[in-house]
């Protein structure tokens, strides 16, 4: 993190994450019509991560515009095959996938006791299989 003003900073950041694939968000939100879900062939999800951040804030203002890079290694993929075997398969993608996206996010001090916060993120800028 860099501070070039009192009121003014940036942030670049490296990462990496992994995931384990999973369906309960789909399952518990009815989005699968399947009775269950064949994870025989899934595999972690890695990621690595680039992001930069400029941030602005002083008494009632604090704006932050951020760029962020991801590639995905074995992203999970939901493959329907209730035709075949009554489940949805989850499995990893064959090639990695970068996503590429930008936000801003301000709020403002209105009154002592409430804030106005707008955000605008536009996702992704680019969204590649390379």
């Amino acid at each position: 993190m860099w501070h070039h003003a009192d009121d003014l900073s940036s942030r670049f950041a490296i990462g990496r994450g992994f995931r384990l694939p999973t369906s309960f968000f789909e399952f518990e939100h009815a989005i699968l019509a399947a009775p269950g879900v064949d994870r025989s062939q899934a595999k972690p999800e890695k990621s690595r991560n680039l992001s930069y951040a400029l941030n602005y804030a002083d008494d009632r203002l604090a704006v932050t515009a951020s760029l962020n890079h991801t590639r995905i290694d074995d992203m999970a993929l939901f493959i329907d095959d209730t035709g075949v075997s009554g489940n949805f398969l989850l499995q990893p993608a064959h090639s990695p996938f970068t996503v590429d996206n930008a936000d801003v996010v301000g709020t403002r001090q209105v009154t002592p006791a409430s804030a106005l916060t707008v955000g605008l993120e536009k996702s992704p800028l680019s969204l590649r299989v390379d």
